[in-house]
């Protein structure tokens, strides 16, 4: 007993409360990060962008979620906040676990992929009002797409099984 693997499933509420804490603290990051954002910093993140893209358009979805978890990290790690790092941090495996899950989804990766140029794009301007709503909507979509297909499940689970006959 307790021994192998473990397999984590999440409800729909907890993807949803996960994810509106997840907002509201890379809405947080973004703000704080564009206060501290060097030339390099840029470089940095367009970069990582340059290769998420790359990974998409390569069809390798495990790359793609690998470097969009980069970006998000790097505007993190930008802050130079260490409890908001931290904070992050400490959810970063249950976030992980639901990016992958995400990146399933046709619909959410080309919806997501075209929403970070316009990220980029405020960043670059350094307009943190703007990022930063952009990052919200950007998460917010994920959540929506997940907690919906999870939701389905959920009520797939509840009817009752009908007998064929």
């Amino acid at each position: 007993p307790y021994r192998g693997n473990f397999v984590r499933t999440f409800t729909a509420r907890q993807v949803n409360d996960l994810y509106e804490v997840r907002k509201a603290l890379e809405s947080l990051a973004m703000r704080l990060a564009i206060r501290k954002l060097s030339q390099e910093h840029l470089e940095q993140i367009r970069t990582i962008l340059d290769q998420v893209q790359e990974a998409l358009d390569c069809g390798d979805i495990a790359a793609y979620t690998e470097a969009d978890r980069r970006f998000h990290q790097a505007i993190l790690q930008i802050t130079g906040n260490e409890t908001l790092v931290e904070s992050l941090n400490r959810l970063a495996a249950q976030i992980q676990m639901v990016r992958i899950l995400a990146n399933r989804d046709p619909e959410v990766v080309e919806r997501t992929a075209q929403e970070r140029p316009r990220i980029l794009a405020a960043i670059e301007a350094r307009d943190a009002d703007t990022a930063a709503r952009l990052m919200e909507e950007h998460i917010d979509g994920v959540r929506r797409a997940i907690v919906a297909q999870l939701e389905a499940l959920e009520q797939a689970e509840r009817e009752p099984l009908r007998e064929w006959g």
